[in-house]
């Protein structure tokens, strides 16, 4: 089958009953409970710089809530800031000891402003997944944010984590895979206004030539497809408190009438308890058993925050929808608050399967070696004809080890329990 118009994975897929409607969920009211007062800041200083504080009263009782120390941003420079990695190239830092500093442009800033009050109320429930947010400062002329990073998680291993995916969902066709196998996926896109490259074409006859980049592109594009139409599993209680989460974090958005934001969710591999828990994996609220293609356990643990949730519907909006509308693929991200919050709720509900196996935690945790996450006996790539079975292994139409696929837009690795990948839709406009 030509790459671009079916799935170039063709597994045994685990079985598993398709995932029931979710419950008309509402959402709960916050927790009224107050914390320990605390030392409001008004001013800070950071990399030799005073600067002011804004909305402190706030962000000093989810400091000690989440036990964040007064001084968690000593070792920030703002020349560690770069731009390209936040939302529309905004510069972000990451310090050593898991926080992100992000420059807020000035209609973030006054949407942090608008919503500093109840954000603090809701990030105080431990159970949403928006991101958390511990000091929001500036010196009038440019604005900062200092947060949590989804990806970082006190007391793992970063030697031994392997990460599996690493995906950007929005619950439209703007949802992408960043991460594979450890690995960062660069963005290779296509715009309606591009129509002089030639992968341009390549990526509408859906061939395999390598030329003018079309390689980085079918790989990238893939990952897109992989991540909008795949599935994932987790347990049945942890899609219960996943569901309820996503709709009480949904409504408290809908409230400020945004849109534009992503659920980042990170996803861990590992082949033995052991290994998961050697790499602080087995940590995670959604740490599940599911078994792959071949029947084999695999422990998985997920992470997940909701970003980017600053966005107002503007006329830059408005415009950008009209385009789009003619141009890209449905269903659109830049749609109306209302709408928005609609389609990702309901995505992302419908994304993961309630069919993953509780871990009984019965392993002792070992020394700390070299983990052997799901690539521990080499990476599986495959053609897009090729059924992964034992005996296809054993027969060598099934390579292991060094022989890891450099085809575009191979996602033989991908073949992880849980995952179940439907037809992809043709490369047919702007994404």
């Amino acid at each position: 089958a030509k790459r671009g118009v079916s799935c170039p994975m063709e597994l045994d897929a685990v079985e598993m009953e398709e995932p029931q409607k979710a419950p008309e969920l509402k959402a709960t009211a916050p927790s009224t409970k107050s914390a320990e007062p605390v030392a409001e800041l008004k001013e800070i200083e950071i990399d030799g710089k005073t600067m002011k504080v804004y909305g402190d009263k706030h962000f000093a009782r989810l400091r000690s809530i989440y036990k964040v120390s007064h001084d968690f941003l000593k070792d920030f420079k703002f020349k560690n800031l770069s731009t390209g990695g936040g939302k529309g190239g905004s510069p972000l830092a990451f310090t050593p000891n898991g926080y992100i500093i992000k420059e807020l442009s000035q209609g973030d800033h006054d949407s942090l402003l608008e919503m500093t009050e109840k954000l603090c109320k809701r990030l105080a429930e431990k159970s949403s997944l928006l991101i958390r947010f511990f000091l929001h400062f500036g010196d009038d002329e440019r604005y900062f944010a200092a947060m949590s990073n989804v990806f970082y998680t006190p007391g793992q291993n970063p030697k031994l984590i392997f990460w599996k995916y690493w995906f950007d969902l929005k619950g439209c066709r703007d949802d992408k895979l960043m991460k594979e196998d450890n690995e960062k996926i660069p963005e290779v896109h296509k715009r309606f206004y591009m129509c002089y490259n030639c992968w341009y074409v390549c990526d509408c006859l859906c061939t395999d030539i390598e030329c003018c980049g079309c390689a980085a592109r079918s790989r990238y594009y893939q990952g897109k497809t992989f991540a909008f139409d795949g599935k994932l599993q987790m347990t049945k209680s942890q899609q219960g408190t996943f569901v309820q989460a996503i709709t009480d974090d949904v409504s408290f958005l809908k409230s400020f009438e945004v849109m534009d934001y992503s659920l980042l969710v990170g996803v861990q591999a590992y082949k033995t308890l052991k290994d998961a828990q050697n790499a602080g994996a087995s940590g995670s609220k959604y740490f599940c058993l599911v078994k792959d293609e071949r029947g084999k356990e695999l422990y998985l643990a997920y992470f997940f925050g909701i970003v980017d949730f600053f966005q107002k519907w503007n006329i830059a909006k408005t415009i950008a929808n009209c385009i789009k509308t003619v141009f890209a693929p449905k269903p659109l991200a830049t749609v109306r608050p209302a709408q928005y919050a609609e389609q990702f709720q309901s995505h992302l509900i419908a994304k993961f399967f309630g069919t993953a196996k509780e871990v009984t935690m019965t392993e002792s945790k070992g020394e700390e070696t070299e983990t052997e996450n799901y690539l521990g006996e080499g990476t599986v790539p495959v053609d897009d004809e090729t059924t992964i079975t034992e005996s296809n292994v054993a027969d060598g139409k099934v390579q292991r080890d060094e022989q890891k696929s450099t085809e575009p837009g191979s996602f033989g690795t991908m073949s992880l329990g849980g995952v179940i990948s439907r037809e992809p839709v043709p490369d047919d406009s702007s994404r």
